[in-house]
């Protein structure tokens, strides 16, 4: 990232992370044995459950391969995220990360403290079949938006900036601009 767009990256990390870790302990301290809360038949519901596969399931019973997988898909995410064009894409891209990381914690560390290989999902919303968490809205939301955000950006006219630029100019003083201007 140029600039200081690696510190929206590293929030979106942060923010990413941090409300997957704090819900899911909500999350295992309020449902516990129940595994179940929320009004029977209504929109949202609260059901605790683990997930050793990937979305939607796949690769069920190979947490050890899931979560290598899931470590390399973080690494391009970061990687991409310390490369994007604007500090939106850098933040949506580092939520996208701290999800992903969120869920590697999950199956790495798990409820007890222990090795899980699975990941700990716990919201269901009708007629949406699966049940999630917030690093699996964290990461959906981070990637369909920075796609977004990439097709608006590619169909602006040529010239027009997202941002403000973070070059060196940008941090000269009228003294040195002038002195940089006359040299060229």
């Amino acid at each position: 990232m140029t600039g200081h767009r690696w510190r929206w990256g590293a929030l979106g990390v942060a923010l990413a992370l941090s409300t997957d870790l704090v819900s899911t302990a909500w999350a295992l301290d309020r449902l516990g044995s129940r595994q179940s809360a929320g009004s029977h038949g209504g929109l949202v519901q609260f059901r605790l459950v683990t997930n050793t596969g990937a979305g939607f399931g796949v690769g069920a019973g190979h947490g050890p391969v899931v979560a290598l997988l899931a470590a390399g898909a973080l690494g391009v995410l970061l990687a991409f995220a310390l490369r994007a064009p604007t500090r939106l894409t850098a933040f949506l891209l580092g939520g996208a990360a701290g999800g992903g990381l969120g869920n590697l914690v999950d199956r790495m560390i798990g409820p007890h403290g222990s090795y899980s290989g699975a990941v700990i999902d716990w919201i269901h919303v009708s007629p949406y079949p699966p049940v999630f968490n917030l690093a699996d809205i964290w990461i959906r939301v981070g990637l369909l938006a920075t796609g977004l955000a990439m097709v608006v950006r590619h169909r602006r006219p040529h010239g027009v900036a997202d941002e403000p630029s973070t070059s060196e100019s940008d941090h000269e003083s009228p003294t040195q601009h002038r002195a940089r201007s006359d040299r060229t």
